[in-house]
């Protein structure tokens, strides 16, 4: 019997055979190594650019790394569960780009931009500094430039100030393309994440030809208003299925905003706001559980999000997600020149990014009233240009001509001139709503938009009188306009200040102005609704509808009946467009319900005032038959005494007449008796008076 300690014979260990890229991240078999490349699995799913995996034979620590499995003993286990928790749609939607990592392969740090976060989030994962989990799935989420933390961090880039790590810039030039695959998830994820995440729907992408239109729509009539993806890659990635799944629900959630009704209610939807809430929901829980760790990624899909709401029981809107955008974005550093972008592979997407941040945060800060999330003065980074955009969205036949009317250059004038337009609305709310911010006048701030339009190309320009060629200059034209309302509307609660002042001193001016400009934006609501363009205008043209709308509330308001008349017809115009886009903007709903909540206290009033002239109504119809000298003696204060029978007579049969007219509507034979017999002027003045105090009176038409 051999004791315990007996030595046993040694066991040769087999060494498995390399595998492929995808079988190694799904954590399969793979017999590339026999049969050669492509390996079966691969040809079996159809899967492009089956290619080995590289050996990192040599490459780290190897006593490190067994220390480390030793405190985390459970680490196999919850990574097999990982691996088995795929998307149940792995078979038509899995299927990975050769050139695509999985994310959980590459550490959180190496995708950071900032080379002094990088080096530090290195040294705590070291020698097992991070034992607490202080660096965190996203990395370290520096303070700005006037941190302390910064100051103490830059000590030792003096040394390094032009010697830029090698591993830094490899990993920010491939940022854009380190994205996880939809067959394995980050290894940051524990098993109860994905289990939450599947029963949240969150990794289930709809139906391929429902996704297929919804990403079509995304391209074609968001990408010219927002072009914050990479077109090109954006598109390969969804042709091999390997979207982030956090930017394919947000991509989705565009979709179904701008899509046609047909084809949300073929996917199985019961309105376009179903569709919205649904695809929200799956990307607010991606982000909530902290799914996607690509810091471009995840601002991508955050400025998405800000297209949904606002939902007034709830604290997430749009000025929230804008909030978190600007966070990320200023930690990357991509608000300033020298900063994320003079590393990046893509500068121009970056900066296409942070304006169209800037861009979010004026108006719709402007339209919840919030204060701006973005401090421009912290800013400076150069104002968009051409060079910005991908060689995808140049013409190649007028590259070289700014004036182009192709619909590549124009999308491109009108994200550049919304950019500067942003510029002065901040100005705009500063110097009106926000005291002491600005003090600039009104008259200065009409001048910069009188110059900013004077500068626009000739493919921008717009006829105030007329349609616009192009759906991009209209959209400018209206708000060119509702930035006039925004500098001119005075503001209704007696504010005081230097704005204020200003504009006590042209009341008369101001109130033309502004009507001017709210009647321009109205008359452009008929052109848009008989194009059928409505749907496809962004989401910051809306607010001027409900800006002119107040407008024509207080013309209602204050003006006799003709002109309050011309003031309705004009409202109208402006809620026939809230109303055609309540379902893909939340605050139409709510502007056309305040609307409604004012007509109905401005309704109410006029008729509590008008209460008592409608009651001496019949009176005033019957003095109009009594002919003109008697019509002057009831005006005068003491009729005569030989007048003050028949005077008297008509005022007590006022309500007899009234009673009579409302039996007799339905029966014009007896209408033409009454008159005949009781309104006829010779017989109306001998009837007795007694027959007011009856209030049913019965009439035997023969003795009249």
């Amino acid at each position: 019997m051999s004791s315990p300690a007996s030595p046993e014979k040694p066991r040769h260990r087999v060494r498995a055979f390399k595998a492929c890229q995808r079988c190694n991240q799904r954590k399969v078999k793979c017999d590339a190594a026999q049969t050669g490349l492509p390996c079966t699995r691969c040809k079996v799913d159809g899967a492009q650019g089956c290619a080995f995996i590289s050996s990192r034979r040599g490459t780290y620590d190897r006593w490190r790394s067994v220390k480390a499995r030793a405190r985390t003993p459970q680490s196999n286990s919850t990574a097999e569960t990982r691996v088995e928790s795929t998307s149940p749609d792995a078979g038509q939607i899995e299927g990975g780009s050769p050139n695509t990592q999985l994310a959980s392969t590459v550490p959180p740090a190496s995708a950071r931009s900032n080379t002094l976060a990088l080096g530090f989030e290195n040294f705590l994962r070291q020698g097992g500094r991070d034992a607490e989990g202080l660096v965190g799935k996203y990395g370290l989420v520096l303070l700005g430039d006037s941190s302390p933390l910064t100051f103490a961090l830059k000590e030792l880039q003096s040394d390094k100030r032009d010697k830029p790590s090698g591993n830094t810039s490899e990993a920010v030039d491939t940022d854009l393309h380190v994205t996880s695959s939809r067959s394995g998830h980050p290894s940051h994820l524990t098993a109860a994440d994905l289990n939450y995440l599947h029963s949240k729907g969150a990794l289930t992408a709809p139906t391929t030809e429902c996704l297929d239109a919804l990403i079509q729509v995304f391209i074609e009539k968001f990408y010219p208003l927002c072009s914050i993806v990479d077109r090109s890659e954006f598109v390969r990635q969804h042709h091999s299925r390997s979207l982030p799944w956090i930017l394919l629900q947000s991509a989705c959630l565009i979709g179904a905003t701008y899509s046609d009704a047909s084809i949300l209610k073929k996917a199985g939807f019961k309105s376009r706001q179903a569709a919205r809430r649904f695809f929200y929901d799956k990307a607010k829980v991606l982000y909530d559980v902290g799914y996607e760790t690509n810091s471009v990624v995840l601002l991508q899909s955050i400025v998405m999000l800000t297209y949904w709401g606002p939902d007034l029981k709830g604290y997430w809107n749009p000025c929230s997600w804008v909030g978190v955008a600007v966070t990320i974005a200023e930690s990357l550093g991509i608000h300033r020149s020298a900063g994320y972008s003079t590393l990046h592979k893509d500068k121009g997407l970056l900066r296409r990014l942070w304006w169209m941040i800037a861009v979010r945060d004026a108006y719709c800060g402007t339209l919840l009233g919030r204060p701006f999330r973005v401090n421009m003065s912290h800013s400076d980074g150069p104002m968009l240009t051409f060079d910005d955009f991908g060689p995808e969205d140049r013409p190649t036949t007028t590259t070289n001509n700014p004036d182009s009317d192709d619909q590549a250059t124009l999308y491109m004038h009108y994200q550049i001139q919304l950019a500067k337009l942003s510029l002065i609305l901040r100005r705009i709310v500063n110097t009106r709503f926000n005291v002491g911010l600005d003090s600039t006048t009104p008259q200065a701030l009409r001048d910069l938009l009188g110059q900013w339009r004077h500068e626009l190309p000739a493919v921008m320009t717009w006829s105030d009188h007329g349609s616009s060629s192009s759906i991009f200059s209209e959209c400018l034209k209206i708000l060119y306009h509702h930035h006039l309302i925004l500098i001119y509307l005075s503001r209704g609660d007696g504010g005081t200040g230097p704005a204020s002042a200003g504009l006590a001193n042209m009341e008369v001016p101001m109130s033309e102005i502004a009507e001017s400009a709210a009647q321009t934006i109205a008359s452009t609501s008929l052109s848009l609704m008989t194009r059928s363009m409505v749907h496809s205008l962004p989401q910051e043209v809306f607010p001027a509808f409900f800006v002119a709308g107040i407008v024509f509330f207080r013309l209602i308001r204050r003006s006799p009946s003709l002109i309050a008349q011309l003031g309705q017809a004009a409202l109208d115009n402006c809620q026939i467009v809230l109303n055609e886009v309540r379902d893909c903007w939340e605050p139409a709903f709510w502007g056309m319900r305040i609307f409604e909540f004012l007509l109905a206290g401005l309704n109410k009033k006029n008729h509590n005032n008008g209460l008592a002239e409608k009651q001496d109504l019949t009176v005033v119809s019957s003095s109009e038959t009594v002919g003109p000298d008697l019509q002057r003696q009831m005006l005068d204060e003491t009729p005569t005494t030989q007048d003050h029978f028949a005077l008297q007579n008509a005022v007590e049969m006022g309500p007899a007449i009234h009673n009579l007219r409302n039996a007799a509507q339905q029966d014009t034979l007896l209408t033409t008796q009454l008159y005949d017999r009781f309104l006829d002027p010779d017989n109306y003045f001998i009837m007795p008076t007694s027959l007011a105090d009856q209030d049913i009176i019965d009439f035997d038409m023969p003795q009249w």
